[in-house]
């Protein structure tokens, strides 16, 4: 196989995962939020959505930042990158190049 193939596997196998683009979408979208907005924005359950950002935060692609006595999720650069890859693709649908 050629390089990197793998490691595109692992990618697109966690992005299948339910939740997990439009939690990557919400975060992308609105910067550094609470996990309560979070919840709100996607209308999750407290148990999926905190399983959800552990995954996320495991695989190197959000940030947990601690701010006193509030924690707030972002984007790594990683999570950057890869948000800004689904996000050309879903405007290349919209213009009707795939």
């Amino acid at each position: 196989m050629w390089p990197g193939y793998d490691f595109l596997l692992r990618v697109a196998e966690l992005l299948g995962k339910k939740w997990v683009i439009p939690l990557l979408s919400v975060l992308y979208l609105c910067g550094e939020i609470n996990f309560s907005a979070l919840k709100k924005q996607l209308k999750i359950t407290s148990k999926t959505l905190s399983a959800k950002l552990r995954l996320l935060n495991a695989h190197g692609f959000i940030e947990r930042v601690a701010a006193g006595n509030h924690i707030h999720y972002s984007l790594s650069a990683r999570g950057e990158k890869v948000s800004k890859i689904l996000f050309s693709l879903a405007q290349k649908q919209v213009e009707g190049l795939l």
